[in-house]
């Protein structure tokens, strides 16, 4: 599970483990660079609270965290397929097929990343006691 789902998906962080996640979240390379304290500078926290929120998480700590981010951000780059231009003409049938394919898993990968689990658990409960015509119908998509 991706560092964001885990901050996204934990349901009891306190309004100050809320704005440590949020800035995570919204400033991934600058927090491989920083350091805790630079962090507690940055979002107003003390060194104590980034901790906590590492645990409740679970993560063993701040340089827990940077390793993640380290792995997601490696495992992202790997990946990669420029969209524009995602082959070329010399390329062989299946580098074609293996870069659509990694262009496809990537953009799988960053909905699913952007996805509200709360959310999607209020639509879910919505179309069950609405039915799908009537969702349909309620977001004026028929």
């Amino acid at each position: 599970m991706t560092l964001d789902k885990k901050i996204t998906l934990y349901e009891n962080l306190t309004p100050v483990e809320v704005r440590i996640g949020n800035y995570i979240m919204n400033h991934k390379e600058v927090i491989l660079n920083s350091t805790i304290q630079d962090l507690e500078k940055e979002v107003f926290v003390s060194k104590p609270a980034i901790h906590r929120f590492c645990k409740k998480i679970g993560l063993n700590g701040f340089n827990d965290l940077k390793v993640e981010l380290a792995k997601e951000e490696k495992m992202e780059e790997k990946n990669w397929v420029d969209a524009n231009v995602p082959f070329y003409e010399k390329d062989q049938s299946k580098e074609i097929a293996n870069k659509l394919m990694d262009l496809y898993k990537s953009t799988i990968q960053g909905t699913y990343k952007c996805l509200d689990a709360k959310c999607m658990d209020e639509i879910a409960k919505f179309v069950n006691e609405n039915g799908l015509y009537n969702a349909f119908k309620h977001l004026e998509l028929i």
